[in-house]
């Protein structure tokens, strides 16, 4: 039930749910992030500006980055981080290449092997989709994390820029030939790799 109320298609209005997800402005009405009236100054703003809600507001210096990111979290149904050391995901935790996290838009900060879980972080909206190609390619759970813009561009700049040695790839052969040949590869170079039928 509470993956169907955080769904994406999801709205709330005055009536309760029927729509797309509770409107930024409201969550941080809620949150005592800013006044009603700060929040309608914003939004005349905003339509002369063409910034997005958050940035107008933090533009205004009426709310600070992470009550933005805050409120983006709770408004996507899941956690958040207001700093991250680029330093962790240097080494590329996940084992993604740098052209996957890039492509996916989602960087992932901790992986648990023995649990087959990664922790990434994202800029808001959850790229729903994104999160579930990582979860198809890597057939781990993931739990996601919003991040400031900013910090999400630091993220996928910093990923993996240091070698790892215990970076997982991820193959799919498609014959038992490609399977074996990878295997040895693997062998050879005395790195794990993780197939997948």
């Amino acid at each position: 039930a509470r993956d169907r109320m955080i769904d994406v298609t999801t709205t709330w209005g005055t009536g309760g749910i029927h729509g797309s997800a509770m409107r930024l402005g409201a969550v941080l009405l809620h949150q005592r992030a800013v006044s009603t009236e700060t929040l309608q100054e914003a939004l005349r703003e905003q339509k002369r500006t063409g910034l997005r809600l958050g940035e107008q507001l933090v533009k205004m210096s009426a709310i600070a980055t992470h009550d933005v990111v805050r409120a983006l979290a709770a408004q996507a149904g899941t956690g958040y981080l207001p700093e991250v050391d680029p330093a962790i995901v240097r080494t590329g935790p996940g084992g993604l290449s740098k052209d996957a996290v890039r492509a996916l838009g989602v960087v992932p900060i901790d992986a648990n092997t023995e649990a087959r879980r990664l922790k990434v972080a994202c800029a808001a909206p959850l790229p729903r989709l994104a999160l579930a190609a990582l979860r198809e390619l890597t057939g781990w759970a993931v739990d996601a994390f919003v991040v400031s813009d900013e910090t999400c561009k630091t993220l996928l700049e910093a990923y993996g820029t240091l070698p790892s040695e215990n970076r997982v790839a991820v193959h799919r052969p498609r014959t038992v030939g490609e399977a074996a040949t990878h295997i040895g590869r693997a062998v050879e170079a005395g790195r794990a790799s993780r197939m997948q039928q």
